[in-house]
């Protein structure tokens, strides 16, 4: 089992992908790393706006949601661009 982790930019076609064997991340640290992922394409102030909105729970580009596709869990982070992982057979 393995995580494919992926960059899209409104575009199919992913302009990132790396895959990642589960047992050297677990899920909080892929939510983690899809937050400094989507966190590369914020300025300072946006980074300092979107810690504070997830602070009081309100919506946030660096939070991960959360998403089933086909049965499988999908998790997002990001707008234009976002990134995704999800787990995948290998």
């Amino acid at each position: 089992m393995r995580w494919r982790i992926e960059g899209f930019d409104g575009a199919e076609s992913a302009f990132f992908s790396v895959e990642v064997p589960c047992h050297h991340l677990g899920e909080k640290q892929v939510e983690k790393l899809l937050s400094h992922l989507a966190s590369r394409h914020l300025s300072a102030n946006e980074i300092v706006r979107a810690l504070l909105s997830k602070r009081e729970s309100k919506t946030s580009i660096l939070v991960v949601t959360r998403e089933y596709c086909g049965g499988n869990l999908v998790l997002c982070c990001g707008e234009s661009p976002f990134y995704s992982a999800k787990v995948i057979s290998k």
